[in-house]
């Protein structure tokens, strides 16, 4: 939630650089601005894959983007599935006009979920969305 009332809404001023930082390590942080409000593409189920995503950021205009959510249930998911779940991850977490790709992910168990997050990391994700 990016908040209630207009003084509460935060932007992305700037998008950073890719580094060759491991990601949600130490990421390229973009900058903050209270005040000013972010556009972010919302993750709708079956919409919003990566050919929508790259789709829509090359008109530009989006502070990020969020991958469709990956269920987590069983058991966590090896690193080729998290590439397959969100191909931009091979590129940075960017779409290919640049626009970062936070990664979703759905489960109950927080045990299983910290894992998948740290694996998320592993891929490339610049940030993750924990359900």
């Amino acid at each position: 939630m990016l908040g209630t009332d207009r003084d509460s809404f935060m932007t992305i001023e700037s998008q950073p650089e890719i580094n060759a930082s491991p990601a949600c390590g130490t990421p390229p942080r973009p900058r903050v601005e209270r005040g000013q409000p972010a556009l972010i593409l919302a993750p709708m189920e079956g919409v919003t894959d990566a050919p929508m995503r790259a789709f829509l950021t090359e008109r530009g205009g989006f502070s990020f983007c969020v991958s469709e959510f990956m269920r987590i249930s069983q058991d966590v998911p090896y690193l080729k599935t998290f590439n397959e779940h969100a191909p931009e991850l091979r590129s940075g977490a960017r779409t290919p006009s640049g626009t970062p790709v936070h990664f979703q992910l759905l489960g109950g168990d927080p045990d299983k979920l910290a894992l998948a997050a740290s694996r998320a990391c592993e891929a490339g994700a610049l940030g993750v969305d924990l359900n």
